[in-house]
């Protein structure tokens, strides 16, 4: 291998050393450009574009309320936590593969349009209004309010303080 050199030399099929460090650093951060385009080190990449993406693929992932999946966990909690159902409103759940829109709630079978945390719930997780399931509206759900803009105030508010955490954790490990 040339450091500073001008040659340049493959060390696996995935790495090109270009001649220098700052050169080699940046062969190598295009590497975490993900299959499906998420490029980590794009500049228009933010921790909010981040975020996004996973919360939507694990709504995509989102089941049911007695689901034992982790994203169907999350969301269970989330949604009525926030007050709010999918990221954006209800709608989100038209076209989630694995939402399961049969099943059995309080002793009743229902053919459901929104997942049961998408009802208004007090703090114990319990359905405020006994029409919801059955049905959605205003009143007794959280359809029309997405869960995206409060989980980005959130994000906003702590992520900041975790970053900030996180360097005075590195600069006390550099010190030492």
């Amino acid at each position: 291998m040339v450091v500073g050199g001008s040659r340049q030399e493959t060390l696996d099929p995935g790495l090109v050393i270009l001649g220098t460090c700052q050169q080699s650093v940046s062969a190598n951060l295009r590497q975490l450009v993900r299959p499906d385009g998420f490029d980590l080190v794009s500049p228009s990449f933010t921790i909010f574009k981040l975020a996004r993406k996973i919360a939507h693929n694990s709504l995509r992932n989102y089941r049911s309320i007695g689901s034992n999946n982790t994203d169907s966990i999350i969301y269970s909690v989330i949604m009525p936590t926030l007050n709010c159902c999918g990221l954006m409103n209800g709608s989100d759940f038209d076209d989630s593969p694995n939402f399961q829109r049969k099943v059995l709630f309080n002793e009743q079978n229902f053919d459901l349009k929104y997942p049961i945390p998408c009802c208004k719930m007090d703090a114990k997780f319990v359905v405020l209004d006994p029409t919801c399931p059955g049905e959605f509206n205003n009143k007794n759900s959280n359809i029309h309010e997405g869960c995206w803009v409060k989980l980005r105030q959130i994000i906003g508010f702590y992520g900041g303080m975790i970053v900030i955490c996180g360097l005075v954790v590195i600069l006390f490990q550099v010190s030492t």
